[in-house]
């Protein structure tokens, strides 16, 4: 299993040791929630040819959904934590590598959510209620718990699902990485937070 992969190899020790200036710091989540708010917004005004402004209100809508009291964790994400992007160093030790989508303000917990989800979707993920359950509760396991912060691990996937949306469609990406998770989000109407 991806879980199996992902404590067994090493590879969720990376997570603890990318380079930054600052560990991750609590961040109100009414504040994470106003930062990823400008991100759509700017998204809506600047691209509206690359999604369907309904795309972006329904991002918007979930993202209200999640809006709540308490903190997250932020702090330097990769962006594109895949196992595609690690390497074997000399030492034996695994490197993450391909980092044009690091930025220093992500949610604790957001490249071990896009890893899961990226082996469940390659292994095929089947629904997208299916895909959340899946990667939920992956990240749930002891052996991850500690890479989320103080996050639950539907709030960290959810907020790293829309954060992600955010960056592909800054980036002008539309793949099937994004279809899946808009069908994603679509079904978090029926199954709230």
């Amino acid at each position: 299993s991806c879980v199996f992969f992902f404590t067994c190899s090493g590879t969720h020790r990376i997570l603890h040791s990318f380079p930054t200036r600052r560990p991750p710091r609590p961040l109100p989540r009414a504040e994470f929630h106003a930062r990823l708010a400008a991100r759509l917004g700017a998204i809506e005004t600047l691209a509206p040819e690359i999604l369907a402004p309904a795309t972006t209100a329904r991002w918007r809508a979930a993202l209200d959904a999640l809006a709540g009291p308490g903190e997250i964790e932020i702090g330097w994400v990769h962006g594109d934590f895949a196992p595609w992007n690690l390497r074997r160093a000399r030492a034996g030790a695994l490197a993450a590598f391909d980092w044009e989508f690091a930025e220093p303000f992500g949610a604790r917990g957001h490249d071990a959510a896009h890893f899961i989800a990226r082996v469940v979707i390659a292994g095929g993920a089947g629904t997208p209620g299916a895909l959340e359950r899946r990667v939920v509760a992956a990240l749930s396991r002891p052996a991850l718990r500690p890479l989320l912060g103080r996050g639950d691990a539907l709030l960290i996937w959810r907020l790293y699902v829309l954060a992600h949306l955010a960056m592909l469609a800054e980036c002008g990406i539309a793949d099937g990485h994004v279809e899946i998770l808009n069908q994603v989000v679509e079904t978090w109407r029926h199954e709230p937070l």
